[in-house]
């Protein structure tokens, strides 16, 4: 008999392959097939091996990439959390509903750096409900300062990543976000600018001061927007 539950396909790993190559790395239930497709219809199928690992080669683009990844489960399919975005520099990121985006992989991580921050899309000039992750030494604590003003405080997982959602919303405009702990400190200036709705669109993408942000629309029809930020 079929299980009741499986766990959803994760993302372990996304490589630089060959001219224009992308080959991303993977852990799903033993013998599965592994779907990774695209809004624009493109898909990729796969067979998890017997450990459950799986892999697909797909091509680099000029702009950031959305795929959606999943798994036969019985006659549907099983979504991996979130979606995962291909960025032109090779770097590449698990945007979640709700949550903050994580770098794919569960290896332990060293230097502290914040990678991303997620937000609601302004409107006008409402403040707005705000996350911040990155990755640090694996359970390290983190405090996390806005304008030089303490906003959260959180412990890096045992994999070296982190999450930290602001005690409250922040203003549209620019801000100095700062992550310290003991081993060391990393900040970045970003800037909350009001965006026009996606409409029909599945996502947007425009460069930003450090990296790419990318407007998106949740599996539950909402919008999020993802600051990017590569080393």
């Amino acid at each position: 008999m079929e299980r009741a539950y499986r766990p959803a396909p994760a993302v372990l790993d996304v490589a630089k392959v060959g001219t224009g190559g992308i080959l991303i790395a993977g852990r799903a239930d033993p013998g599965t097939t592994i779907r990774l497709s695209s809004p624009a219809g493109a898909a990729w199928l796969t067979q998890a091996d017997e450990r459950g690992d799986w892999r697909i080669r797909a091509r680099n683009a000029a702009g950031p990439q959305l795929f959606g990844l999943a798994m036969r489960q019985g006659s549907g399919w099983s979504q991996a959390s979130g979606y995962l975005a291909l960025l032109p520099s090779g770097e590449s990121a698990m945007l979640r509903a709700g949550s903050g985006a994580l770098e794919p992989g569960n290896e332990a991580k060293a230097a502290l750096r914040i990678t991303a921050i997620d937000f609601d899309p302004p409107r006008e000039a409402a403040p707005v409900a705000a996350v911040v992750s990155g990755t640090a030494l694996p359970n390290t604590e983190i405090a996390i300062a806005v304008d030089g003003i303490a906003r959260a405080r959180v412990e890096a997982g045992a994999d070296g990543r982190f999450e930290a959602a602001l005690d409250g919303p922040i203003a549209v405009g620019a801000h100095q976000i700062a992550a310290r702990s003991s081993g060391g400190q990393s900040q970045t200036r970003i800037e909350l600018d009001p965006s026009a709705p996606l409409g029909r669109a599945p996502f947007r993408a425009r460069t930003i001061p450090g990296g790419w942000r990318i407007d998106w629309l949740t599996p539950g029809g909402g919008e999020q927007s993802t600051l990017l930020l590569t080393p």
